[in-house]
């Protein structure tokens, strides 16, 4: 009886052994194709995984599995959503804030400009003023 059992607990382990290795040798098939598709073809690859979690996004709500497996896709998704939203406002605030720099610096500029426009005809008003009026008193 001891016998028996230990050769069915032999047969077992062997069987899982076999089913280990070929998991093992199933997810190294997939881990090559993968490596291939991505060194010989990265756009195509980045379609299917592209496809692959859209399909798994619109599925999500059907199936508790594909819930289960997407919940991290989801929360990835929300982190870069919402890291989008940061980006795009600090980007549209820091923009602002360079742009009215850089306007005011030019108004400054052309009000130093201007002012200096017309100091210089009053100036010349002034010299022509003195001209006519010299020119009057001979």
């Amino acid at each position: 009886m001891v016998e028996f059992l230990n050769t069915c607990y032999q047969g077992l382990i062997s069987g899982g052994e076999v089913l280990i290795g070929w998991v093992i040798s199933f997810l190294s098939w997939g881990g090559d194709l993968i490596v291939h598709f991505d060194a010989n073809y990265p756009r195509t690859a980045g379609l299917v995984l592209g496809i692959t979690l859209t399909w798994l996004m619109l599925r999500r709500e059907r199936h508790p599995f594909i819930r289960a497996i997407s919940a991290p896709l989801k929360l990835i998704i929300d982190v870069l959503d919402l890291a989008w939203d940061h980006s795009v406002e600090f980007i549209g605030d820091t923009l602002g804030v360079v742009w009215k720099w850089h306007i005011g610096h030019w108004r400054r500029l052309g009000s130093w400009i201007k002012g200096g426009w017309n100091w210089c005809i009053g100036c010349l008003e002034n010299a022509k003023a003195k001209l006519i009026k010299a020119k009057a008193d001979e």
